[in-house]
């Protein structure tokens, strides 16, 4: 992230995070996923050096060394993906490796 970004700031002052793909429809019918978590402020010297190489290798750039950034691993501690069939929304949830407790009802078509 940007140094020093107004994002990056609240993650410093408060961890908790939701990433999640871009719905590129209205309908839904795509699905949404989302990964929901803690961000973890990535110091370490060697793990930022890797990450510059693999962005480099990647885009054709990225920070120098001694370029400031904000650098964020997500400890994962649950997700969902939610999807809209025939009007409903259905919804599956994870925490850990043990499916999340959900309303009767709420499982995606086929998946229970």
């Amino acid at each position: 992230m940007v140094w020093p970004s107004r994002k990056a700031q609240d993650l410093l002052r408060n961890p908790r995070c939701t990433v999640h793909i871009t719905v590129s429809n209205r309908d839904g019918n795509e699905g949404e996923f989302k990964l929901y978590g803690r961000a973890i402020d990535v110091q370490d010297a060697a793990a930022r050096r890797r990450y510059c190489q693999a962005l480099t290798e990647k885009i054709g750039e990225g920070p120098g060394e001694e370029e400031h950034y904000h650098l964020f691993s997500v400890d994962i501690e649950s997700t969902a993906f939610g999807i809209i069939e025939d009007g409903e929304r259905w919804f599956a949830g994870f925490e850990g490796a043990r499916p999340a407790e959900r309303p009767p009802g709420t499982m995606i078509p086929g998946t229970g």
